[in-house]
């Protein structure tokens, strides 16, 4: 049986991020999954170079000292909050210190299962841009949610543009990338890490009490039915449902819920097995 550990929303907490790959490699887990949302939030560290110092002077040298004592595959997607201009950055950093980046290419584990990731997420009412996407191919109102933002800022090189989300009608929606990304792969082994989650399921309410999860995700789930599906983003999801997980036909789609804020973050375990895996919620404390 192979055990993985999810996290997402870590948001830059370096006592978070220490207090995971300390239980990873105590636990001896076959695999660790950080699910985007990977840096600070504070507003003098929220720009391309603040963010691209945190990945050089902080988040790498900790996977390089977890590495060196762990066997543990780790594996990593962005997130909205994430510039996409450190993307090759981060790449490189990860490959250097022997982690994966999941996003174009998937990881294949000794089991067979099949783990990719996707960072993109639906428009949202917030400024910043880079990872934003139509969700479905129909989608041309960006008023349609209600809370949709359509001017931010995405990243470029070192800098903060201008962006309008107009521009993004010339790129394929959510569900299109969704079935381009897992083209040829199994999905009864195919274990799908997305930033976003489904819409509609206790992965995605907030706290305006609003689900604001992908609805071309989640017809992707419904239609292709992958083994698995692993969520952040809606860091309060999960206490207002008072649930982590749920079915979509016979796919499980699970969110992790944590909030970066406090000392002590939330994974999920997961053992992967012949029949149903068996899932845990857990905060990780002391």
């Amino acid at each position: 049986m192979e055990n993985i550990i999810f996290s997402a929303d870590l948001h830059g907490n370096m006592s978070q991020y220490n207090k995971v790959l300390d239980h990873a490699c105590t636990a001896k887990a076959d695999i660790l999954i950080f699910g985007g949302d990977l840096t600070p939030k504070e507003p003098r560290k929220r720009t391309p170079l603040g963010q691209r110092a945190f990945f050089e002077d902080e988040l790498f040298p900790a996977l390089k000292a977890f590495k060196e004592k762990c066997d543990t595959e780790v594996l990593f997607i962005m997130g909205n909050d994430d510039f996409k201009s450190n993307r090759l950055l981060f790449k490189a950093g990860l490959e250097e210190n022997g982690c994966n980046l999941i996003d174009e290419a998937p990881y294949i584990s000794c089991d067979g299962y099949i783990f990719i990731g996707y960072s993109h997420v639906p428009f949202t009412p917030f400024k910043y841009k880079c990872w934003e996407r139509r969700d479905q191919i129909s989608d041309i109102d960006f008023n349609q949610r209600g809370d949709t933002r359509s001017e931010g800022v995405i990243s470029q090189g070192e800098e903060l543009i201008p962006y309008d989300l107009h521009d993004a009608l010339e790129k394929p929606s959510i569900g299109e990338d969704l079935e381009s990304l897992t083209k040829g792969l199994d999905m009864e082994k195919l274990i799908l890490i997305c930033h976003a989650p489904p819409f509609e399921t206790v992965c995605d309410f907030n706290s305006q009490k609003k689900h604001v999860g992908s609805k071309g995700l989640r017809n992707f789930i419904e239609s292709r039915q992958p083994f698995m599906t692993l969520h952040g983003h809606i860091h309060e999801s999960v206490d207002l449902m008072g649930a982590f997980s749920e079915t979509i036909g016979k796919t499980i789609s699970i969110s992790v819920g944590n909030d970066h804020r406090p000392e002590w973050p939330y994974i999920i375990k997961v053992g992967l097995n012949d029949t149903l895996p068996e899932l845990e919620r857990l905060q990780i404390i002391g």
